[in-house]
């Protein structure tokens, strides 16, 4: 069995390239003598990256849970730092967290908390608690093994209560108590994402829970916008995005409702092309969204392609900045216009897509004398959407459009 060491992890988490931010904020916790730990993702893709020794280790982000020490005066100190002087900080005191952003590197800061569901997919209430409060609280064992600093040795030690080095050697995924799945349901989708991602299996007791909670219909107790974000995460963090679909159809998930079985049917199609293993995370994402929208079974019949694909948009709830990236390849990609920047290009050679090329441009419909200046955008808007679903499929036709206007 491979045995995993404290020091060897800490080494990796350091060895990132994010690591000057995360070494400025541990310099000051060590200076002022406070107890700490990393937990969550950072320390299972370490431990993953110990065991596997496959890829690079990349740091998507960290959490770090600080003890008895006021969040607003560690974010205080923190941007004083010259590496966080143009950092973006989130507080939220009522669950005791903080972000801090750094370009695209995420920090989680927290206290240690506890956390009380007043009914199944309630969003809980959050109160102060012990590290082991904190790691109870969590979705499933591999996520809940910490690094502890122990400020009287100078040393970090693992703090692992729910045995999560031992599933992640054992290749489990497995939830913390009985009522998991019914007090957060997102967890069932998350729970698939990291079985498919990672490669593993679901401990027998998890799945025989998972099936149960299903069953009951759990799903129907969260709003479509928090299950519209987990299968956003599937798309934006997932491999194996082929086996997450199948699962989602075998445990029934995908019965919920129509978009979801919609995403699934597309994603299912080209789910090799969508692993883009050799590509940037973030193009990956950029790249499997657009994919999907291009080919969501409605879109060939819908007359403005701009408000469908915005609609899309709306409903998987992504951010502004996602919604910016998606809306700009739409026009490039469906009326020619703005610039190809390189997902784009990525995503034209994959699925050997070309850029929609209209008949007729701006200057076109002056010539002709058919349209007012005043509604050549919108008539030309017209066009083009017309073409694209196939009502007008030549030069001449268009023109033909343009005189019965």
């Amino acid at each position: 069995m491979i045995k995993i060491e404290s020091g060897q992890i800490l080494d990796i988490l350091f060895s990132s390239e994010r690591n000057v931010l995360v070494k400025e904020i541990i310099h000051f916790l060590k200076e002022q003598k406070v107890k700490h730990y990393f937990v969550g993702g950072a320390v299972r893709d370490a431990i993953e990256y110990v065991i596997k020794r496959t890829d690079k280790f990349v740091m998507q982000d960290i959490d770090i849970v600080v003890i008895d020490l006021k969040l607003n005066l560690l974010v205080e100190k923190i941007l004083k730092i010259k590496y966080f002087r143009d950092a973006k900080v989130k507080l939220y005191p009522e669950f005791f967290t903080a972000t801090v952003i750094v370009k695209d590197f995420r920090i989680d800061l927290s206290n240690p908390r506890k956390e009380k569901y007043l009914y199944n997919g309630s969003l809980p209430k959050v109160f102060k608690g012990t590290r082991y409060d904190d790691l109870l609280r969590r979705d499933f064992s591999v996520n809940a093994i910490s690094l502890l600093y122990f400020p009287n040795i100078d040393c970090y030690k693992f703090y692992d209560p729910c045995n999560g080095i031992k599933d992640l050697l054992d290749k489990k995924i497995k939830i913390l108590h009985k009522k998991s799945f019914y007090d957060d349901p997102t967890r069932i989708i998350r729970a698939i994402r990291f079985v498919s991602s990672l490669n593993y299996t679901f401990e027998k007791h998890t799945e025989k829970l998972l099936k149960s909670a299903i069953k009951k219909n759990v799903l129907e107790k969260i709003s479509k916008q928090r299950l519209n974000n987990e299968f956003v995460l599937l798309i934006k963090k997932g491999e194996n995005i082929g086996f997450a679909m199948k699962l989602l159809e075998k445990y029934n998930v995908s019965n919920n409702y129509a978009m979801v079985k919609d995403l699934i049917s597309v994603i299912k199609l080209k789910s090799k092309k969508l692993e883009l293993k050799n590509v940037e995370q973030k193009n990956r994402f950029y790249i499997r969204l657009m994919y999907i929208l291009d080919n969501l079974p409605d879109k060939k019949k819908y007359y403005n392609i701009k408000i469908f694909i915005k609609q899309k948009l709306n409903i998987l709830n992504l951010s502004r900045e996602d919604k910016f990236e998606i809306m700009n390849a739409v026009d490039v990609l469906y009326f020619n216009k703005g610039k190809i920047n390189s997902w784009i290009d990525i995503y034209l050679k994959v699925f050997n897509k070309k850029i929609f090329v209209p008949f007729l441009c701006a200057q076109d419909l002056i010539r002709t004398g058919f349209v007012e200046r005043t509604k050549i955008a919108d008539t030309l808007f017209k066009l083009n959407n017309l073409q694209q679903i196939g009502k007008i499929r030549t030069k001449s036709e268009a023109i033909e459009f343009l005189k019965r206007c």
